[in-house]
Formats: structure tokens, C-alpha cells, sequence
């Protein structure tokens, strides 16, 4: 009887730990934190050489890239002395999704916020 009671309590003590640790991020991270398609995202490639964008809303100068519209970007490569600058309106947001980008600058940090309601950035293996 009591190995039964003492493995009634670990079971329940167990079930309310788990619960009390199981926490809801949606006050957090909103669906367009949570998206994992990006067909439709601006693609940017970095080199040492310069940057190559395939859509709208990034510019170019050398190998330094300004973000100025709302959206999802797509950054791959790498570069020695690169950097990423966001600049949109502040109520707007921007998700970076890292495809193995390798990014240092020497001269600022290789991303840079400017201004923006919310950058994500999303990780993932191409």
C-alpha cells in the first residue's frame, strides 16, 4: 500500500511540474514570429564581393544591405565585413531568416535596428 501511495504522489507531483512548466508564448510570439514558409521572401546573398537581392524593399551599397520595407528576408553566404541595416516604420515588422549566413563588420555590429515594431530572426539549416 504505501509503494502505491508514494507512486501515486510522484505521478501527480510529476503531471504538475510538467504543467507548470509547459508555458504559453502567444502573448510573445505572434503568427508572424511562428511562420516557416518563406517562398515569398526577398532573398539576399552575401560575399565578400558584394550583395546580390532578388526582390523589393533591399538596397545594396558594397556589401552593406538596408532593409526599408516590411517583410521576410532570406539571407545566405558570407562576408567579412558585412552588415545589415532594418529602417522601417516602427509599427511595421521584418523577419531575417539566417540560411547559414557567415556576417562580421568591422566597422558596427553585423545587424543593425535602426528602427522597427519587431525584427525575428529565424535559423535554418539550407
Amino acid at each position: 500500500m504505501k509503494k502505491l501511495l508514494v507512486c501515486a504522489l510522484a505521478l501527480i507531483m510529476t503531471l504538475s511540474l510538467s504543467a507548470a512548466f509547459a508555458a504559453d508564448y502567444s502573448d510573445v510570439f505572434t503568427n508572424f514570429d511562428q511562420r516557416d514558409s518563406w517562398t515569398q521572401a526577398v532573398t539576399i546573398a552575401f560575399s565578400d564581393d558584394g550583395v546580390l537581392i532578388n526582390g523589393s524593399g533591399a538596397a545594396a551599397d558594397g556589401t552593406v544591405v538596408y532593409i526599408t520595407a516590411p517583410g521576410t528576408y532570406m539571407l545566405t553566404g558570407s562576408c567579412q565585413n558585412g552588415r545589415i541595416e532594418v529602417e522601417v516604420p516602427k509599427e511595421e515588422k521584418v523577419q531575417l531568416v539566417l540560411g547559414g549566413l557567415t556576417l562580421t563588420c568591422t566597422e558596427s555590429a553585423p545587424l543593425y535596428v535602426i528602427s522597427a515594431d519587431k525584427v525575428s530572426l529565424s535559423l535554418i539549416h539550407i
